[in-house]
């Protein structure tokens, strides 16, 4: 039998009786051994999610508070975390689930149509999507970062970084992006070290490329 993986949730429901349900539900899975937090009110779920480290939050839209697209404006307004969040629909809410969804909601349920299944696949998407989802900004930062202007030597082409220090370009490039870097000889810099051997070295080179685009 596989080992249980672990999933803390943080669930937002005022309905005692859709916890249980949801509940019964989760725990009908054999996969994964759930760790369930439960806040009766959106002030008290946006409390804990600050306080607490969930991998996916479940979000009742219908709340005493709020209700609708509120409810989540307001949980994504004051929470700063990264955590996934997946609503909770009724029977007329599924417009309002997809709006939600298009300000940054992972996905949505609908309450009439729950199984252990569908609420399992649905929350072990939300995480990966999520997480790649981060992962393709935190490239996004990366690429931002060596946009706009950059001090660099005029005879060394060293590169000034942000704290003043000077770095090679090489080093500077390779810390703040996937690029790696090899090393050759331009045909300028070949013919002015080695003058003599540079146009039969070329040669060979040229010949080396046409042999290997046959090849391919």
């Amino acid at each position: 039998m596989a080992e249980q993986k672990n999933m803390k949730l943080l669930l937002i429901e005022d309905d005692p009786a859709d916890v249980e349900y949801l509940r019964e539900l989760l725990n009908d899975d054999k996969s994964y051994r759930f760790e369930i937090d439960w806040a009766d009110r959106l002030n008290k779920g946006i409390e804990r999610n600050i306080n607490g480290n969930y991998d996916v939050i479940l979000l009742d839209l219908g709340l005493p508070e709020e209700n609708g697209i509120e409810t989540f404006r307001k949980f994504r307004d004051a929470c700063s975390s990264q955590t996934p969040v997946v609503v909770l629909t009724g029977l007329d809410d599924d417009a309002a689930a997809l709006e939600v969804v298009g300000m940054g909601a992972q996905d949505y349920l609908s309450k009439n149509d729950l199984n252990t299944k569908l609420i399992i696949r649905t929350l072990r998407y939300s995480i990966e999507r999520n997480r790649l989802l981060q992962k393709l900004q935190e490239a996004l930062d990366n690429v931002r970062t060596l946009s706009g202007l950059l001090p660099i030597c005029s005879y060394c082409k060293k590169i000034k970084d942000d704290k003043g220090y000077w770095e090679q370009v090489e080093t500077y490039l390779s810390q703040r992006s996937d690029v790696l870097f090899t090393h050759g000889m331009c045909p300028d810099c070949l013919r002015k070290i080695y003058p003599d051997m540079a146009d039969e070295i070329l040669r060979e080179l040229e010949e080396e490329t046409k042999a290997k685009k046959l090849q391919d």
